[in-house]
């Protein structure tokens, strides 16, 4: 991952946290957590997509300055993404995260 691009989202957006993630030759896998509001704290909530999309724009832009690629496109277009809904499918989606990242399937 770009060098702090992976933190970049919670120092941005202070409900968003980063679970496990990985990056394999052709795409990225992660889990964003979404946080409820704080009482007393008010946020500017951003939809998944443009959270996904700020993502990308920063990432782009340092890849492309340390490989000395302005204007070079990284990511493809779109993303897939899907609710998770208890903590043993939270499980298994990080085992799977971390498979990937050793170059499993």
């Amino acid at each position: 991952m770009v060098p702090g691009t992976s933190r970049w989202l919670a120092d941005q957006h202070p409900y968003v946290t980063l679970d496990e993630w990985c990056v394999v030759p052709d795409h990225v896998h992660g889990i964003l957590v979404l946080g409820g509001s704080q009482t007393g704290f008010h946020c500017d909530r951003r939809p998944i997509g443009r959270l996904v999309g700020a993502f990308k724009t920063v990432s782009t832009k340092q890849i492309n300055l340390m490989r000395g690629t302005p204007g070079t496109m990284v990511w493809q277009p779109g993303y897939h993404d899907r609710p998770i809904r208890d903590d043993e499918e939270r499980r298994r989606i990080r085992e799977y995260i971390r498979t990937n990242s050793r170059g499993g399937s």
